[in-house]
C-alpha cells in the first residue's frame, strides 16, 4: 500500500471523492472540498430550490500524510474489497473522517509530528 501513498503524494491523480453518511469530501493534492446534496440540507424539502453546496474546508490535501494513509488507502482498500457500494462503508468513512480531523489537528497543534 505504500505506493499508493507515493502515488498520490506526486500528484498522479486530480482528486479523490470520499462519501461520508451526510456529505461528500472531494480532495485534490493541496485542498479538502466538502460538498452537500439538497437533501441532506434540507431533509424535509422545505425548499424546494435548494442546491448543491460546495464549500474548502481545509488547505490541506492528498500531498498530506495522514490523508493519504486513512483516507487514500481506505479509498482503495473499499474498492479492492469490492465493499464501495455497501451502505456500511459510509459509515466506516465516517469513522474514519472523524479519526482524520483528530490527527490533522494534533499535527496542527505540533503534538505528533508526521516524517515526509
Amino acid at each position: 500500500m505504500h505506493s499508493i501513498i507515493n502515488n498520490y503524494k506526486f500528484h498522479i491523480f486530480a482528486y479523490i471523492l470520499f462519501p461520508c453518511s451526510d456529505f461528500l469530501e472531494v480532495y485534490k493534492s493541496d485542498v479538502t472540498f466538502k460538498t452537500c446534496s439538497p437533501e441532506n440540507l434540507d431533509p424535509h424539502n422545505i425548499n424546494p430550490k435548494m442546491q448543491w453546496t460546495s464549500s474548502l474546508t481545509q488547505n490541506i490535501g492528498t500531498n498530506n500524510q495522514i490523508v493519504a494513509t486513512l483516507i487514500v488507502e481506505l479509498d482503495e482498500f473499499t474498492k479492492l474489497l469490492c465493499i464501495s457500494d455497501n451502505p456500511k462503508t459510509l459509515l466506516l468513512h465516517d469513522q474514519f473522517h472523524i479519526c482524520k480531523e483528530y490527527l490533522l489537528e494534533y499535527q496542527k497543534s505540533s503534538l505528533i509530528s508526521i516524517p515526509k
